[in-house]
């Protein structure tokens, strides 16, 4: 887990959020490769089981693209929670899909990632309370509070969300990712799960990366970077 103690430029964290399906995600380096966290609801179908067997067919899809933009790049999804509506998007295989591979690549790396930090504390069963940011449709930052109740945050305004805005990132004061968008509109915005605490610990964990370019040099392959 990374965090960040200065402030962030509405700019750069515009450069960190994409487009997935008919939502969003936001780019975040998790021991150290760049992914894509979203709502899992934005992988737009049932999720696939974790089975070798439905690899090609069900775990990757053209999902991703510019703010804006169409879907045109590919991405494998690593990990899917139905119940708290959180996923995270990755690289294609390189060796099965190569030109896929690529197109990931060239588009996460003009990105910029957000940095990642634990939501406000709840106290002696008092929500943890602070101020936080949304991506507006229209692409302005709109302020509101951020509500932590378990491992639950509750946007305030809840006006303030709204359809479509699905897998963006609520922004601390600082600048870091804290929660995920799921749900939008008036009175219904009180699900969006808290990073930190829906994301397995191994994705949050500092180790040496397996990256493509490792996978293809233990495979006898060169580099394609």
């Amino acid at each position: 887990m990374t965090d960040s103690t200065t402030e962030v430029t509405a700019e750069a964290l515009t450069r960190g959020v994409l487009r997935v399906g008919h939502g969003r995600g936001f780019v975040v380096e998790l021991n150290g490769q760049r992914v894509v966290i979203s709502a899992a609801h934005c992988w737009g179908a049932r999720l696939p089981h974790n089975h070798v067997a439905d690899y090609q067919v069900n775990r990757t899809r053209r999902l991703l693209g510019l703010l804006g933009g169409k879907q045109t790049v590919w991405t494998e999804l690593l990990f899917g929670d139905p119940i708290a509506d959180i996923a995270v998007l990755g690289a294609p295989d390189d060796q099965i899909f190569p030109e896929q591979y690529f197109a990931y690549e060239q588009l996460l790396d003009a990105m910029q990632p957000l940095a990642i930090a634990d939501a406000p504390v709840e106290t002696r069963n008092k929500p943890g309370t602070g101020s936080m940011r949304l991506l507006s449709l229209d692409g302005t930052w709109v302020e509101g509070q951020a509500e932590r109740r378990g491992w639950c945050l509750w946007v305030r305004p809840a006006e303030i969300t709204a359809p479509g805005m699905s897998g963006s990132p609520i922004i601390n004061s600082a600048g870091a990712a804290i929660g995920v968008v799921v749900s939008g509109g008036p009175g219904d915005s009180c699900l969006n799960p808290v990073i930190v605490d829906r994301l397995p610990a191994g994705f949050l964990q500092k180790r040496k990366p397996c990256t493509a370019k490792n996978n293809s040099q233990r495979r006898g392959k060169p580099s394609k970077r």
